[in-house]
């Protein structure tokens, strides 16, 4: 119950992503006047984003008590920021409007300007984006020989979602709702996603589900146990640089697919 919960989050993930990508693009678009630059500016954020988060909190994720809450807390920042991009790309016209006089004497300052502005908006949900995959991804590896399904079921399951979330949102939701009203949507997602979560996280800690095994019956699971923290002291250097490399396929993959997605997208 709880793994399927999980996994339909992470589906449910992967589809709001894919959702905020899609209408970022649009509203980039009328910033720039330009998709070619809406296009580079997203997928430069996009990806900065996602590789950052994944790079950072593949670390952090080993030193946390309760990958779960953290996943949840991920989540809930994502949904919060949701709701108050069209609020700050609407107050980026602000900033834009007193900057125009740069476009016919300093069209590349102009253009950098530009692109600053719009990375500094959206490198921080991206952030949050990439450090989901390694975060849940340290929750469900439990032995060593298990890290390629479980990651490559995480993996599957958060691009089925981004495919189908990106094919809604281009040929249903914003015609029908508008960008704001998409973007609200996906924020939604992302809210229920952590509520559901949270509660996921209450059920384990009523039932008595602990976070990191440690009574002496499970001494020789703990051995197994994939933490790269304890798993150094445990285990070779060897496994640790393969569990990393793991984690750097896949959001290299992750990547791969935005990118793909942005020129199916054009």
């Amino acid at each position: 119950m709880i793994l399927a919960t999980l996994f339909i989050c992470f589906f449910l993930s992967g589809s709001a992503a894919l959702l905020y990508e899609v209408v970022w693009m649009r509203m980039l678009t009328q910033i720039f006047g330009s998709s070619a630059y809406a296009i580079a500016t997203l997928l430069a954020a996009f990806m900065a984003g996602l590789a950052l988060g994944s790079y950072i909190f593949g670390r952090l994720a080993n030193s946390a008590r309760n990958l779960l809450r953290l996943y949840g807390i991920l989540e809930l920042g994502i949904g919060i920021y949701g709701l108050l991009v069209p609020v700050l790309f609407r107050s980026a016209r602000g900033v834009y409007i007193p900057l125009f006089w740069l476009y016919d004497s300093y069209p590349t300052t102009f253009n950098l300007l530009l692109f600053l502005l719009s990375f500094v908006l959206l490198i921080f949900p991206t952030f949050l984006m990439g450090a989901t995959l390694p975060v849940l991804s340290r929750f469900f590896v439990r032995s060593f020989s298990h890290l390629g399904q479980r990651i490559a079921d995480l993996y599957a399951t958060n691009t089925l979602g981004a495919v189908l979330g990106c094919a809604l949102t281009g040929y249903y939701l914003i015609p029908a709702l508008g960008m704001s009203r998409t973007v609200h949507a996906a924020a939604m997602m992302n809210l229920v996603i952590a509520l559901l979560i949270f509660v996921v996280d209450g059920m384990r800690a009523a039932v008595g589900v602990n976070h990191a095994p440690c009574s002496r019956s499970a001494a020789r699971q703990d051995q197994d146990a994939f933490s790269l923290g304890q798993f150094v002291d445990q285990q070779s250097e060897r496994r640790v640089e393969l569990a990393r490399a793991a984690w750097r396929r896949a959001a290299h993959m992750r990547i791969v697919l935005g990118l793909r997605g942005a020129a199916l997208i054009v």
